[in-house]
């Protein structure tokens, strides 16, 4: 996984998500990540920025973290932002410095609270926000 780094350029350690909602490419997706470059930090030509063998081929549109009720929902969000700074990171890498990177929506589930969240990175900074949703039984 291509890993994001800390403020003195250290790895942050790697972090993967449990669910990722993917898309199903075109012919001309496919087309196009064949002519991708094998970046580094990465051992396949993908969009993602893990070589997760399941995920690949498929780009990641949303992805998902779960813990059970009352488990660590700090080091849930610790865990998806590592995961997000990683996909921001390889996304930049491929449209370049000066493109705007798209806004990726993600959930963090904990028990039977769902919380959805949308991230956006900015120069350094990444930004996200949180809305709980309540899944009853």
């Amino acid at each position: 996984m291509l890993l994001p780094r800390d403020s003195q350029g250290l790895p942050l350690t790697s972090k993967m998500v449990d669910f990722a909602i993917v898309l199903r490419p075109s012919p001309a997706t496919i087309a196009a990540q064949h002519a991708l470059p094998i970046l580094p930090g990465s051992n396949s030509q993908s969009y993602n920025h893990t070589d997760y063998a399941p995920v690949v081929d498929m780009p990641i549109a949303v992805s998902i973290e779960s813990k059970t009720a009352g488990e660590g929902g700090r080091a849930a969000q610790d865990q998806m932002a590592v995961w997000l700074l990683a996909q921001f990171e390889k996304l930049r890498l491929l449209a370049g410095p000066d493109e705007t990177l798209p806004t990726l929506p993600f959930f963090i589930a904990q028990g039977p609270h769902w919380f959805f969240g949308a991230a956006k990175k900015t120069g350094d900074r990444m930004v996200s926000r949180l809305c709980s949703l309540t899944i009853v039984d």
